[in-house]
């Protein structure tokens, strides 16, 4: 794109091999692409089918919230938020567009240290007990640091997230027990993570399978 700084007529439309626009109040030119030819080969539909469905994924992280942290871990980056999520969470999708390998998502960027040996296992009641250690200390965490709980449905097709209300557990505890809404019970992928107390930087979300504890 070129910008036409001393214009002296408005000028819109194709021209040639030109296209004639404006853009934030000024005018502006880009070359017009030639008809592009379609994909030749079955690796290049399958990487379509890859990043079609990553921006799905991107979408779901971006309702709740959760793609802020991922701009956030871009600034400085030659690339941005979403481009760092979507090289990080190709790996974990097939050349169908589906979830080849959920322990592959990246949910989070990996900006702030995750606590040791983070556990979780069924309680009573239907409850949930999250451990963890804070025996080697970490540089930028903080006890206030919270635990946040993300869920995904093991549906290889489906990409919404859900981040249901667990109450207040911060790293200085090492413990936390809280219970899944039952309307919830059915996304089977439980993701922990930490945020820091600004809830600019979180720790790599680590998966767990609901049904397995």
């Amino acid at each position: 794109m070129a910008v036409i700084k001393n214009n002296f007529m408005t000028i819109s439309g194709k021209m040639g091999d030109h296209v004639y626009y404006e853009y934030k109040g000024l005018p502006c030119v880009r070359s017009n692409p030639q008809k592009v030819q379609p994909p030749s080969s079955p690796g290049q539909l399958a990487q379509q089918e890859k990043m079609a469905a990553v921006a799905i994924f991107y979408q779901a992280l971006k309702e709740v919230g959760i793609y802020a942290y991922w701009k956030k871990a871009a600034e400085g980056l030659l690339l941005t938020g979403h481009n760092l999520l979507v090289k990080a969470n190709l790996p974990a999708f097939d050349g169908e567009g589906n979830i080849c390998d959920f322990a592959k998502l990246r949910l989070t960027p990996d900006t702030l240290a995750a606590p040791d040996n983070l556990s979780l296992q069924a309680g009573e009641d239907g409850k949930l007990i999250a451990r963890w250690s804070n025996a080697v200390p970490h540089p930028r965490t903080q006890p206030e640091d919270r635990l946040v709980v993300a869920l995904m449905k093991g549906d290889v097709e489906n990409y919404n997230v859900k981040l249901p209300d667990i109450g207040d557990f911060h790293r200085q505890d090492e413990e936390a027990i809280f219970q899944i809404p039952d309307k919830l019970k059915r996304y089977e992928k439980i993701f922990m993570f930490f945020i820091n107390e600004q809830a600019c930087q979180c720790s790599s979300a680590q998966l767990f399978h609901f049904k397995n504890l």
